[in-house]
C-alpha cells in the first residue's frame, strides 16, 4: 500500500516504513561474497548511466557505504598485491644472495633499491587530474550539507549527498588505471590480435600514442560530473527548481577543479611567487 506524508508530500511503501528498503542489483545491500562481487560489477556499470541510476536508487533506500567503499578499494588492493609481493620477494632474495659477500649495509641498501625500482616500474602514478576530480566530486554534496534548506520539501537526504559522493569518487578510481596503462592494454590487446587480424593491430600502434590523462579522460569525467550532479538533483531530490541548483552547484564545481589544477601546475612549473 501506498502512503504520502502530510508534511512534504513525499509518496512512500508502508513496506518501508517496518523494514529496511533495498535496490536489487546495488553493491551496498549485497548478502554474500557471491553476490558482493556480481552486485560490485554491476554498479560498476550502472553508474556509467547516471540517468538510470538515480531513477533506480531512492533516498529512502538503506545507506550502507561501507560495502560499496570495499568494493571500489577491491580493485586497487588488487592491482597493488603483486607488486608489493614481488618486491619483498625481491628483498629477502638479494639479501640472502649477497649477505655473505657485501656485507648488511652494502647488501640491504642494494636490496631497498631493486624493490623500489620494481614498485616504481609496475605501480601507476596517480593522474594529475585525480586530486581536482577528487575536490570536485566533493564541492556538490558539500555544499547542499552546508547550505540545507530548513524546509524539508526543499531539503536533500543524506543517503543522496553521500552517495552523491561515492560513486563519483568512484568513478575517478575506476578510470585512473585505464590512462596510467593505456600502453599495456593497447599491447596486450595488439598480442592478441595479431596472429588472426595482423593488419587490424597495426593500428593500435599509433593509438598507443595517444596521452589520454592529458586531456581526454579529464574531459570525459568532468562531463560526466555534471550529468550525474544533474540527475541526482532531477531524480533522487525533491527540489523545486533544480535546474538553478545544479547551475550554481557546477559554477562551484568547475572553479573549484579548475583552481586546484592551477596550483598543482604552479607547484609543478615551479612558478616564483613576487611580493608586492
Amino acid at each position: 500500500m501506498d502512503g504520502r506524508c502530510v508534511e512534504c508530500g513525499l509518496a512512500f511503501d508502508w513496506r518501508d516504513v517496518f523494514a529496511s528498503p533495498l535496490c536489487p542489483g546495488l553493491v551496498e545491500h549485497a548478502r554474500g561474497m557471491r553476490q558482493w562481487l556480481w552486485w560490485g560489477v554491476r554498479t560498476s556499470f550502472a553508474i556509467l548511466w547516471p540517468r538510470r541510476f538515480w531513477m533506480r536508487v531512492l533516498p529512502r533506500h538503506t545507506l550502507r557505504p561501507v560495502p560499496a567503499a570495499l568494493w571500489f578499494a577491491l580493485p586497487m588492493t588488487l592491482w597493488l598485491l603483486f607488486p608489493f609481493c614481488r618486491a619483498l620477494y625481491t628483498f629477502v632474495a638479494e639479501c640472502i644472495h649477497y649477505w655473505a659477500l657485501s656485507g648488511p649495509e652494502l647488501t640491504i641498501n642494494w636490496a631497498f633499491n631493486q624493490s623500489r625500482w620494481i614498485v616504481e616500474s609496475e605501480v601507476p602514478f596517480l593522474a594529475w587530474w585525480f586530486y581536482p576530480f577528487l575536490a570536485m566530486a566533493l564541492t556538490s554534496p558539500v555544499l547542499l550539507a552546508a547550505l540545507r534548506p530548513k524546509s524539508r520539501e526543499e531539503s536533500v537526504a543524506a543517503p543522496t549527498l553521500v552517495r552523491l559522493a561515492l560513486y563519483a569518487i568512484a568513478m575517478g578510481i575506476l578510470a585512473w588505471p585505464i590512462g596510467a596503462w593505456w600502453d599495456k592494454l593497447l599491447f596486450a590487446l595488439e598480442g592478441l590480435l595479431s596472429p588472426y587480424w595482423f593488419a587490424h593491430a597495426q593500428y593500435l600502434d599509433p593509438i598507443a600514442r595517444w596521452r589520454l590523462d592529458d586531456a581526454t579522460i579529464p574531459a570525459m569525467l568532468v562531463a560526466w560530473l555534471l550529468f550525474w550532479n544533474w540527475c541526482a538533483l532531477s531524480k533522487g531530490t525533491r527540489l523545486r527548481n533544480p535546474f538553478w541548483v545544479w547551475l550554481v552547484l557546477s559554477t562551484a564545481t568547475l572553479t573549484v577543479g579548475l583552481g586546484i589544477a592551477l596550483c598543482r601546475w604552479m607547484l609543478w612549473a615551479e612558478v616564483p611567487r613576487f611580493c608586492q
